[in-house]
């Protein structure tokens, strides 16, 4: 028991010593990002959506001023998004299925950034109960999935996902590293003719992989 113990304190204090030593670095290349998401980052690390996919968001909100967005699992992304809507008219939805990082999301976005363009959506039951009441026959400009819960990826969110994505929609996709969410984000791609570009610059862990869709020659990011 005493050797169980010691083994994971020394793993607590390992990953605290990395994160600070990645917060250094991240630090240092991102000194122009917002502080406030910036710590919200360095917060929630190892979970959030990583830095330079929150940054890249970001850039894409500012650039392409996408008036409809769908965001699959609540985060520090929310935050972004938050920033996004009160200096641009747009509507957005955050969906997440566990109530306790909806609330989460929710105080972290709107005490920062508060706006009454994003509708908050507890959503849980594989989003079924929201997703199948929902009438919308338009296509969605920008599409995050954030996380690889099964909920994200159940046959109900992945029909939503073909009814709102077209080949003009950009779409943000954290952990397609894993073989089963890359395979379907590949048909996402295929299906819509979106061209698909892989990030690996996650602070930490090499395995790490979101990629992010984009309408073909359009060179935003």
């Amino acid at each position: 028991m005493r050797n169980f113990l010691g083994k994971k304190f020394a793993i607590i204090i390992y990953n605290k010593i990395q994160q600070y030593k990645y917060k250094k670095r991240a630090k240092k290349l991102y000194a122009d990002f917002d502080a406030y998401i910036f710590k919200l980052w360095d917060k929630n690390f190892g979970f959030a959506l990583e830095l330079p996919a929150l940054k890249r968001l970001e850039e894409l909100c500012q650039k392409e001023k996408p008036k409809l967005i769908f965001e699959f699992g609540s985060g520090v992304s929310t935050a972004v998004l938050a920033k996004y809507a009160q200096e641009n008219d747009c509507k957005i939805f955050t969906l997440e299925g566990e109530f306790k990082y909806l609330i989460q999301a929710y105080n972290n976005a709107v005490r920062k950034y508060p706006t009454d363009r994003i509708t908050f959506v507890y959503a849980p039951n594989n989003y079924k109960d929201f997703l199948e009441n929902l009438d919308i026959n338009k296509k969605v400009d920008l599409l995050i999935i954030d996380g690889p819960t099964g909920d994200r990826y159940s046959e109900l969110a992945k029909n939503f996902y073909y009814k709102i994505i077209s080949p003009q929609t950009i779409c943000v996709i954290d952990d397609t590293e894993k073989k089963e969410i890359n395979k379907e984000v590949k048909r996402i791609s295929e299906i819509n003719s979106l061209e698909k570009r892989d990030y690996k610059d996650a602070f930490y862990s090499k395995f790490h992989q979101y990629s992010i869709l984009l309408p073909k020659g359009r060179d935003t990011i």
